[in-house]
């Protein structure tokens, strides 16, 4: 669970389901699902299915897309995160 106050997180569900909880609240995503974050709002999300899932992420504005680089280049989470501002929660 997390949040960032400066970034809205859109996600469309290509393949399989994933299973969101936003601001307290769970709901399954299943493929051809748009799921949108508003700034500021605890969330997190995780393969609801047996099945891999697949999705496209949109963040608005991209301020932390480097974030995502810098984790395949072996960076801890925690260091991005406090880096870029993102609220680690529980």
């Amino acid at each position: 669970m997390h949040r960032h106050p400066a970034e809205e997180e859109a996600w469309y569900v290509l393949d399989g389901d994933l299973t969101f909880t936003v601001e307290g609240e769970s709901f399954r995503a299943g493929a051809g699902s748009f799921v949108i974050v508003p700034r500021g709002s605890a969330h997190t999300f995780a393969n609801g299915g047996s099945a891999p899932a697949r999705y496209l992420v949109l963040i608005s504005p991209p301020t932390f897309a480097d974030m995502f680089r810098e984790r395949a280049l072996g960076i801890s989470a925690e260091a991005l995160h406090k880096k870029y501002g993102i609220e680690t929660l529980g």
